[in-house]
């Protein structure tokens, strides 16, 4: 994973992007959620798309690869119903790029999170998690 994470810094906008390995060598990349959603939308902001798509044209080349994405909501929405559905909607979005893109939807799990105290409520995000499935055993 190492080489996705150097191929990822390459190609992603360092000011925007944040990538990094994890301990169980999968790779996270987190991108602020103003950057790549309007405030209270769901939508994919232009500016956002050849980010994901450079992610998706990567994905496609690691058979193997398995994403997990997880959208966050906006800290003012009207109450948590409406946050954890605009999460799932936010984190689905991305997930329908990448496989308009070529990106087999069976690979990619997603998931929305509400936040839960004002300080994280500043640090929003799309997160993108890329790993490895491990062969079955026999």
């Amino acid at each position: 994973m190492a080489t996705v994470v150097r191929k990822l810094r390459a190609d992603l906008p360092r000011d925007v992007a944040n990538i990094t390995e994890s301990v169980d060598q999968r790779v996270l990349i987190s991108f602020p959620a103003e950057a790549v959603f309007a405030a209270g939308r769901s939508a994919l902001l232009p500016r956002a798309t050849p980010w994901l798509d450079r992610i998706a044209a990567l994905v496609r080349d690691l058979p193997r690869s398995e994403l997990q994405i997880l959208g966050e909501a906006d800290p003012n929405s009207r109450d948590a119903r409406s946050a954890n559905a605009q999460a799932l909607d936010r984190a689905a979005s991305a997930r329908d790029w990448m496989v308009a893109r070529g990106v087999a939807a069976r690979r990619i799990a997603v998931a929305g999170r509400q936040l839960a105290t004002p300080a994280t409520r500043e640090a929003r995000r799309l997160d993108i998690l890329i790993g490895e499935r491990t062969p079955k055993l026999r």
